[in-house]
C-alpha cells in the first residue's frame, strides 16, 4: 500500500512539473531557460522514481530479490546454524511457504514456475533442507524469509537459511 501511494504520489508530481515545465518553456524568451531546464530535470528525476516504485510493485513474492531491500538490516545479521551468513547482498527475501505432506517445508519460487525436478522441485515449490530450517517467524512479521542462491541458470537453487512464518490455525 505504501509503494502505491508513493507511486501515486510521484507521478502526480511528475505530472505537474512537466506542465510547469511546457508553461516555462514557451516564455523561455524571459529570461527563463535556466530555471525550465532544472523544472525538467525534476520532472525526469520524479518519474524516474515513480517508475522504480512501480517496479518493485511489480515483482512477485519470492522472486530473487522481491522485497529484499526493506528487510536488508534484518538479513544482515542472520546466521545459519553453522554460523554462516544467509546474505550476501541480495538473495534472502520473503518467500510463500508450505508443509508438504511429507512433513517438508517447501518455499515457492516463480523462477521455476512450471518446472519439476524429482521430489525436489514441484511446479515451483522447492523443498527446503531440514539443516536450514531456522526458528519461526525470526522477524517477527508473520511472512516466510528465505535466502537462496541466485537463480539464473541453475537447475536447483541452492537454500542458505529459512524461517517459516508461525502456522496458520
Amino acid at each position: 500500500m505504501a509503494t502505491f501511494v508513493l507511486t501515486l504520489a510521484f507521478g502526480v508530481l511528475g505530472i505537474v512539473l512537466m506542465l510547469g515545465t511546457l508553461i516555462l518553456f514557451r516564455s523561455w524568451r524571459g529570461g527563463r531557460l535556466p530555471l525550465a531546464i532544472a523544472t525538467l530535470c525534476l520532472a525526469l528525476a520524479a518519474w524516474g522514481v515513480c517508475d522504480m516504485a512501480r517496479a518493485e510493485d511489480g515483482c512477485e513474492v519470492g522472486a530473487f530479490g522481491c522485497g529484499h531491500a526493506e528487510m536488508h538490516p534484518q538479513y544482515q545479521g542472520w546466521q545459519n546454524k553453522n554460523g554462516g551468513n544467509c546474505c550476501s547482498g541480495e538473495d534472502c527475501r520473503p518467500v510463500r511457504a508450505m508443509k508438504d505432506e511429507d512433513g517438508y517445508w517447501r518455499i515457492f519460487i516463480p523462477e521455476f514456475k512450471g518446472k519439476s525436478l524429482g521430489d525436489w522441485i514441484r511446479d515451483g515449490w522447492v523443498i527446503v533442507p531440514q539443516s536450514q530450517v531456522d526458528a519461526q517467524d525470526r522477524f517477527h512479521d508473520g511472512r516466510s524469509h528465505a535466502c537462496t542462491s541466485p537463480i539464473a541458470g541453475l537447475a536447483m537453487p541452492l537454500i542458505y537459511c529459512f524461517s517459516p512464518a508461525q502456522p496458520k490455525i
